[in-house]
């Protein structure tokens, strides 16, 4: 990677570029390949822990998944 190339992502907020403020921050922190590795740790965790479900396990990892975007995008709205 060059120094000052951009690598794009696919996020929910490249279908509503117009959106700013905390939720532009918020859809533009998402990435979907981010959330497809959580579905498919939440299976994994399943296997592993065969007491939970697949859709437990997806559902505490996409928790936590958007939980860390939501504090990524305040605190880039209280620094930026």
């Amino acid at each position: 990677m060059t120094l000052g190339s951009h690598e794009p992502l696919l996020t929910p907020g490249l279908f509503l570029p117009e959106v700013a403020g905390f939720i532009g921050r918020f859809l533009n922190g998402i990435n979907i390949f981010s959330v497809w590795t959580c579905g498919v740790l939440g299976v994994a965790v399943s296997r592993i822990y065969p007491e939970r479900s697949a859709a437990a396990g997806t559902t505490y990892l996409l928790v936590l998944y958007l939980l860390v975007v939501a504090v990524f995008a305040a605190l880039a709205g209280l620094m930026g």
